[in-house]
């Protein structure tokens, strides 16, 4: 057994839980000082709701000489993911268990526990047979929530271990925690005297993982828990600025030529605005949009914050595909006020190629050029726009992007998906350039799966859509209005991110956010 994980077992505890004629077994870990987490039914009666919590609850760390009082913390369990965050009475002499991330299929796992057959505790090991597993809606022995099936060799060992007590217990690999033990499969049977004995099938674990306790938190908006476990602090904010590349002192910035024109920075102007504002939004966030999209979780957590922040500036400096597809993202998910500031030498009146999907939304600029207009510099630009939108938010006829509205009000016999065999919407760049490779290559292959699609289906008369693009949908109504419809409708959708075209890259987002289907590579 290494150091390290003798070091993690003296974060683990023992609970009992007992309120009137019932008392509870089970495992919990420490998260930080004088916090603990736990299997919600390990010191709750669940079948009630809302779940009673059990009036004594104690918890007992190897090496300590007598139990902790501890107390569910209140507000901080959920009764479908299984957990419960308990408050200690005193500190604990041991190195808190950090978060694991997602693991992978078949990934080796650990954890140590209190089962009743090893009162004094017991080490499990197996892998990871399905990391993200989703019960059937109905099924009677588990709750619909993505949960986490296990292997453990002990439970597989002879008959079958009885697990009773390792509820609680961290689901570890690499030392992190990635799930926390909820349930098994088990079997019932009956001895000589016709006592009940339970013993776990086919050596399957079930656990909840990790992350939906920080997805928890993301949810509410709120960071209740220390460190790792914890959502990033963008999650709180009320106000959210996209920076670009293009943005002073960024890495992109550094390594440009040093002989270019001064800029004027978004974050300058953005500071300079809110002191003005003296508004109850939160501080300004910062966060390149590049960064935001650097990995799965990374973006993860910033569209959960799109989807809550009242104020949202993207820096449109040249329209940079990571800054468009995000606020294709934010036209779908959120009513809020969403501008784009467009810096370099650019000021209002001036000529500036906006992409077609946003030609209608805000635009301000932040720029030297900008503080030579006689109407308002790039500070006053911005805090009249932020200023008026907060007081016209809440009218119904409030818009601040040319999507939310035409994404969700689509007429009544118009709001079915539109099955693969009818058609695939292409979302593609409509420059000069790339025709050639369209009518000759990407529209060909696309007619000629769908025949053979339709074909297999054996789908009669010609096709309701077929291989179409944006502007080419057969609609009288608004273009917007037909792309944003045909975007939610299609089953089908192939985008061409060829030239990084910031209108696809704003569609994409669209879709994305539109659709709960995730993407396969190539198209949907």
């Amino acid at each position: 057994m290494s150091a390290d994980f003798e070091q993690t077992k003296r974060a683990i505890a023992r609970v009992v839980a007992q309120g009137g004629a019932t008392e509870k077994r089970g495992t919990a870990f420490l998260i930080g000082n004088k916090l603990a987490l736990t299997a919600l039914h390990v010191v709750a009666d669940t079948t009630s709701r809302p779940p009673v919590i059990l009036a004594s609850i104690t918890v007992q760390f190897p090496g300590d000489p007598e139990p902790l009082v501890a107390q569910v913390t209140p507000g901080l369990w959920d009764v479908d993911d299984d957990w419960a965050v308990l408050q200690l009475t005193a500190p604990v002499d041991a190195v808190p268990i950090e978060l694991g991330p997602a693991p992978k299929q078949a990934a080796a796992w650990t954890t140590f526990g209190f089962p009743e057959i090893a009162q004094s505790g017991m080490t499990m090991v197996g892998d990871i047979r399905d990391p993200n597993i989703v019960p059937l809606r109905g099924a009677n022995e588990l709750p619909a929530r993505p949960m986490m099936q296990l292997f453990a060799k002990e439970a597989a060992a002879g008959m079958g271990a009885r697990l009773h007590g390792f509820s609680g217990a961290p689901c570890l690999v690499d030392g992190n925690a990635v799930g926390v033990l909820r349930s098994t499969l088990i079997e019932e049977m009956y001895d000589a005297r016709l006592q009940r004995l339970l013993f776990t099938q086919a050596g399957t674990v079930y656990a909840t993982p990790a992350a939906s306790i920080v997805a928890w938190q993301a949810d509410r908006r709120k960071r209740l828990l220390p460190r790792s476990w914890a959502p990033p602090e963008i999650i709180e904010k009320d106000f959210i600025v996209m920076l670009s590349q293009q943005e002073p002192g960024s890495q992109a910035d550094a390594t440009s030529p040093t002989d270019k024109a001064p800029q004027l920075a978004l974050r300058d102007v953005v500071d300079q605005a809110y002191r003005r504002l003296k508004t109850s939004v939160s501080e300004p966030y910062y966060l390149s949009a590049a960064q935001a999209v650097a990995s799965e979780a990374d973006l993860e957590q910033c569209v959960r914050a799109l989807c809550g922040a009242q104020v949202v500036i993207f820096d449109a400096t040249a329209f940079e595909p990571a800054v468009m597809f995000l606020a294709g993202i934010r036209a779908v998910v959120r009513r809020g006020i969403t501008l784009f500031s467009v810096g370099g030498t650019y000021a209002l009146g001036k000529e500036i190629d906006v992409p077609f999907n946003v030609k209608d939304a805000n635009v301000v600029a932040h720029s030297l050029a900008q503080n030579e207009s006689p109407n308002a510099d790039s500070v006053t630009l911005l805090v009249n726009r932020i200023r008026r939108g907060l007081s016209e938010i809440d009218s119904p006829q409030y818009f601040d992007l040319p999507v939310y509205e035409a994404i969700r009000r689509l007429p009544a016999d118009r709001r079915g998906i539109i099955p693969s065999e009818e058609g695939v919407l292409v979302l593609c760049p409509f420059a000069a350039k790339y025709e050639k490779f369209w009518q000759k290559k990407l529209m060909k292959a696309l007619a000629n799966e769908l025949s053979a699609l339709r074909e297999e289906k054996k789908a009669q008369g010609l096709p309701q859509v077929g291989v179409s693009r944006s502007l080419e949908l057969n609609s009288p109504r608004l273009v917007t209005q037909a792309v944003y419809e045909a975007i939610r409708r299609m089953q089908s959708c192939v985008v061409d991110l060829s030239n990084w075209s910031a209108s696809v890259l704003f569609e994409l987002g669209v879709r994305l956010a539109a659709r709960d289907r995730r993407p396969t590579e190539g198209g949907e």
